[in-house]
């Protein structure tokens, strides 16, 4: 009969747009999970949502993006920064002001 649907076929018209959906937002999720060890998991996120495995590529192999608030704040050079939590402090500073861990340079 034409037209007609037995229960393991509209159970699957189902279940297969809702497991590609998934995925898809999966594949961004796991984007995001890439980039955001380097400050990128928004566009990580992106990437992976919209070109899949090769946006995870993508992320992967971009570089990371440097914290505005490095350049912004007057007194602190880029590269002083606490070794114990990774906070920028003053160039003078023997001891980070947040966690009075040593100060190094990287």
């Amino acid at each position: 009969m034409i037209g007609y649907l037995d229960a393991g076929s509209a159970s699957m018209l189902i279940f297969l747009p809702v497991l590609l959906i998934g995925l898809w937002i999966g594949s961004g999720f796991i984007g995001r999970a890439i980039g955001k060890p380097k400050g990128l998991g928004t566009a990580g996120f992106w990437l992976g949502f919209g070109l899949g495995f090769i946006g995870w590529i993508i992320v992967a192999t971009m570089p990371p993006r440097v914290p505005q608030y490095m350049y912004l704040q007057p007194g602190i050079i880029p590269g002083a920064f606490c070794t114990m939590c990774g906070q920028p402090t003053a160039p003078s500073a023997r001891f980070c002001g947040g966690c009075g861990g040593p100060v190094g340079q990287k």
